[in-house]
């Protein structure tokens, strides 16, 4: 049976029964549940396999953890921080990170958008340039890896051969000295970015 309520503008007005409002609550929380019961094996891989170890690494940083001791260990708080950051190994790979990073991200957003400013204009075959673009990314990261080793191998790489075949290089290069080895992952991630922009 409804209830009369008063407003706030002074008028009355009837309250819903108590039989409709609690059937409603019921299938709100029955929805939550089934959500929560859908998404649990993910947010159960995502506890064991991500937060787990993250917060177990954090705790391994303030003891001195050794591999060939064990688990036995001692509480030594910011000691091993502060030989990390005298450490001038941890700053150099900061540097080479950097220097990775900053020419890869760069040509993958100009590669990325010239090719997506490309595609938009083309009106005939774009779902097969579309389609080529998806290539990249449905390939292995260690597939990938060995086709560009292949290529760019120093002795019998296809890249360093072919340019000794048309007098370019006298000698042999070894792409992998130096920055330029940040290019090879643009192959791979510049078809996602495309797809983005």
């Amino acid at each position: 049976m409804a209830s009369a309520q008063v407003s706030s503008r002074g008028g009355a007005q009837l309250a819903p029964p108590v039989s409709d409002v609690l059937p409603r609550r019921r299938s709100r929380w029955a929805a939550r549940k089934q959500a929560y019961m859908f998404a649990s094996p993910a947010l159960f891989l995502i506890l064991v396999f991500v937060i787990f170890p993250l917060c177990y690494s954090l705790y391994l940083t303030f003891r001195n953890y050794d591999l060939a001791i064990g688990p036995t260990t001692e509480f030594v708080g910011l000691e091993n921080y502060y030989e990390i950051l005298e450490d001038t190994r941890f700053w150099r790979s900061w540097i080479n990170t950097f220097t990775i990073i900053f020419p890869a991200i760069s040509l993958q957003l100009l590669i990325g958008l010239g090719l997506a400013l490309l595609l938009n204009r083309v009106v005939r075959g774009r779902p097969l340039f579309a389609s080529l673009l998806i290539i990249p990314s449905m390939v292995s990261p260690v597939s990938a890896a060995m086709v560009w080793r292949m290529l760019l191998g120093v002795k019998y790489g296809g890249v360093n051969n072919a340019l000794r075949q048309f007098g370019i290089l006298d000698v042999y290069f070894d792409w992998f000295a130096n920055p330029f080895r940040a290019i090879a992952p643009l192959w791979r991630s510049r078809s996602g970015i495309t797809r983005r922009l």
